[in-house]
């Protein structure tokens, strides 16, 4: 399967993309239409040369056609997208902000292709496969993942971890993530096990890191940490260093999607909406959007609340949901009569799904709810 990516862009030229990698190359429009007019001579020594340069990849007496992968321009402004292929687990997390583990109906092999063409279609080049517990079906999961590959889509997936076989380490061997989002729950088994409420070994799971590792697959670790693990916060910074310089701390959580507020109780960061941003930089329903496991398709994980069916309007759902943002990323009449609308950065979707669940004012207005008017 070819590694490297070719995608048009509206404006012109290209870019050209290694799948596992973040890095791309830039082509100007004469040089997209000198590869793709001369696709079965070999790579031209300025392109081989980058390419070894940024990737230390060598594509010298390559033949064009069977290195890189040709993209057709999208129809859309959506770039990224997620997709919770099932809301299944193995573990039963407290902080988990999908409550109800609801059981979808898979899609057959004909409507998983359905649904990633329209991705494609859109002009989206880059996909994070997430849960749930993606690889709680291996079968399925690989399905998807494979697909998702052929048509020339960047694929990310999140995982806790704990399901990771051979057939996986295969899959990903022959066909490369950007990377693999990694959950990190605990520094021992004790707390491993207390946390995610399972008995799967810890070992096991560190021997899953080791295997990536030893493939050289690009790795990322989310340390969550909770008032249930905090005494090892530490420890689980330490153990991450060994696997990944690219790790990151997640210390507070949000209301589930069915509106418990437990998940807050569990917070260590007062501030909820800490790593939040406004709606002016957010591209939820503009760039990006997200995706169920039953395929309707929405603005962001958090905004639940408009949903289109992705196989039912493959041609009109980008409309939809770019409509759908510019109602959900305003702030309702509260907010937006609040004397510190103007320095106040926080998510309105959010700001909605805190007000809905009922949690306490101060954790979700920036000024502590006492000067804010909402």
């Amino acid at each position: 399967m070819k590694r490297f990516v070719i995608l048009p862009l509206s404006d012109g030229g290209a870019k050209i993309f290694d799948r596992s990698k973040s890095d791309y190359i830039i082509l100007s429009q004469q040089g997209y239409d000198y590869l793709y007019l001369n696709r079965n001579t070999s790579v031209p020594i300025a392109l081989v040369n980058k390419m070894q340069s940024l990737w230390q990849v060598s594509a010298d007496n390559s033949i064009i056609d069977d290195v890189f992968l040709f993209r057709e321009a999208g129809t859309t402004n959506f770039e990224t997208a997620s997709w919770e292929v099932t809301h299944s687990c193995n573990f039963r997390c407290e902080h988990c902000l999908i409550d109800e583990k609801i059981a979808f109906k898979k899609f057959s092999p004909h409507e998983i292709d359905e649904i990633l063409k329209t991705l494609v279609w859109s002009g989206i080049y880059k996909i994070q496969i997430t849960g749930g517990e993606p690889l709680i079906d291996i079968s399925y999961f690989s399905e998807i993942y494979k697909r998702a590959y052929e048509l020339g889509l960047i694929v990310t997936v999140s995982t806790n971890g704990s399901l990771i076989s051979k057939s996986v380490l295969d899959l990903w061997h022959n066909y490369p993530p950007l990377r693999v989002v990694v959950s990190l729950y605990g520094a021992t088994n004790k707390t491993y096990q207390k946390f995610t409420r399972s008995n799967n070994n810890f070992d096991d799971f560190l021997n899953n890191l080791n295997s990536m590792k030893d493939l050289g697959i690009s790795l990322r670790l989310n340390i969550i940490i909770s008032n249930k693990n905090s005494h090892e916060k530490d420890l689980l910074v330490n153990l991450a260093k060994k696997f990944t310089d690219d790790y990151y701390l997640f210390d507070n959580f949000s209301p589930t999607l069915g509106g418990s507020t437990y998940p807050t109780e569990l917070s260590l960061n007062n501030d909820l909406f800490s790593s939040g941003s406004n709606n002016g930089s957010c591209w939820a329903g503009k760039k990006s959007l997200h995706i169920e496991p039953n395929g309707m398709a929405m603005i962001c994980q958090q905004s639940r609340g408009c949903k289109i069916s992705l196989l039912d309007h493959k041609y009109g759902f980008a409309k939809v949901l770019s409509l759908e943002a510019v109602c959900q990323l305003q702030y309702d009449e509260e907010c937006d009569s609040c004397n510190e609308r103007e320095t106040c950065n926080k998510c309105p979707v959010m700001i909605r799904n805190y007000k809905k669940s009922g949690v306490n004012k101060s954790i979700f207005c920036p000024k502590g709810g006492e000067k804010c008017s909402v």
